[in-house]
């Protein structure tokens, strides 16, 4: 939801699709939060111009470039629901599963996004990331899923630090075992 905050920059439209319904009241909540941010930083500021930018984030927002007044805030962000999650409501699955089972959502997204640069930003990388950026035709800022799985560990960091030449803590490292 921090991703929100992006849309005081007048260059940013931010899209979080969220995981579950919000209701009314939290998006008033945040819709206010951008209002407290505005006249927290001495009131708006002048726009610097420049292309259009968007993120897309499952979990995350649309982001991307001048500050500007809460109304013209609010009209640049967009809370999507993935339409699959009714469909799926008693499955387990990641945000960008849901999406990637979601065509009405990934109409609105690209219709949202259409003639703008655009990219997706999301979690925990997932091969589903992938799959829905793909469907977008956005790119994906982020690792691989593969390479996020070896080295999002601490036994991933350990063999980052050791293959860097830095001194690490002394402990085990690929525990993959109750005996090890």
């Amino acid at each position: 939801m921090g991703r929100l905050c992006d849309v005081r920059d007048e260059n940013v439209q931010v899209i979080y699709v969220s995981p579950v319904r919000l209701g009314d009241d939290l998006f008033q909540y945040y819709t206010r939060l951008l209002g407290l941010q505005q006249r927290g930083q001495g009131g708006p500021q002048e726009a610097t111009g420049g292309p259009q930018e968007a993120t897309v984030d499952p979990g995350g927002g649309w982001g991307g470039g001048a500050r500007t007044t809460q109304a013209s805030c609010t009209k640049r962000f967009t809370i999507l629901t993935p339409d699959a999650l009714e469909d799926f409501p008693t499955h387990n699955m990641c945000l960008s599963t849901l999406l990637k089972y979601s065509p009405r959502t990934l109409r609105r997204i690209r219709n949202l996004i259409q003639g703008q640069h655009a990219y997706m930003v999301g979690g925990v990388a997932h091969l589903d990331d992938l799959a829905v950026a793909d469907e977008l035709g956005v790119p994906l800022l982020g690792p691989e899923p593969a390479v996020a799985r070896l080295y999002s560990t601490k036994s991933g960091g350990r063999r980052i630090f050791t293959g860097a030449g830095v001194t690490v803590p002394p402990g085990q490292w690929d525990i993959y075992s109750l005996q090890q």
